[in-house]
């Protein structure tokens, strides 16, 4: 049988792709299964690792979520210092896209697969926090009188730059983003 597609071993519940198949590790038989290229294992899996290298097959393990709540991306391997990974725009509506478009944008800024729809949405957002803290302190500005700010203060900001009250269930994060980025237009726009 010739091999090619690849196998996640993985316990996600969504966000499959159709060019994949999938398997839960917790039901690992302790043999490989045929026609895979690929093995990528979401996890500490080392018996699914252990079988599928033996039987010759690339396996690439990626770090899982060991808790309710911590962040399943991996920490990049590059410095900080060495700059952004990619500087490949990050288009507007980018949480509209599908999966199938929204994954080959986020590996641009990851140093992992990007397995699924949620490990996407977290290194976009990751990306674009990044930049907007760049670009603040390349304005001089650091940001820091948003720490002072209520969420009412952040929304009437954002309203009075773009003339559209933010959603009342955007979050804390989202909504000093937005004023960043209103005041790097505003700035941008007075030079």
């Amino acid at each position: 049988m010739r091999r090619n597609r690849e196998l996640v071993y993985s316990t996600q519940k969504t966000d499959f792709q159709k060019d994949r198949a999938y398997s839960n590790p917790r039901f690992f038989t302790g043999h490989a299964r045929d026609g895979f290229d690929k093995v990528i294992v979401v996890g500490n899996w080392p018996e699914v690792v252990a079988a599928y290298k033996k039987a010759g097959v690339e396996v690439e393990v990626v770090k899982g979520p060991k808790m309710a709540g911590e962040d399943p991306i991996p920490a990049p391997k590059k410095h900080p210092s060495e700059g952004p990974r990619s500087d490949a725009p990050i288009p507007e509506g980018w949480r509209d896209l599908p999966w199938e478009e929204k994954r080959p944008l986020a590996q641009n800024f990851a140093d992992q697969p990007v397995i699924n729809g949620e490990q996407a949405d977290q290194v976009i957002e990751a990306e674009e926090k990044r930049r907007a803290e760049e670009a603040e302190a390349a304005a001089g500005n650091g940001g820091n009188d948003l720490a002072y700010m209520t969420d009412d203060e952040l929304r009437e900001e954002i309203k009075a730059a773009t003339g559209r009250l933010p959603h009342p269930a955007t979050g804390r994060d989202k909504l000093e983003a937005q004023v960043r980025e209103a005041r790097q237009a505003a700035a941008a726009a007075a030079q």
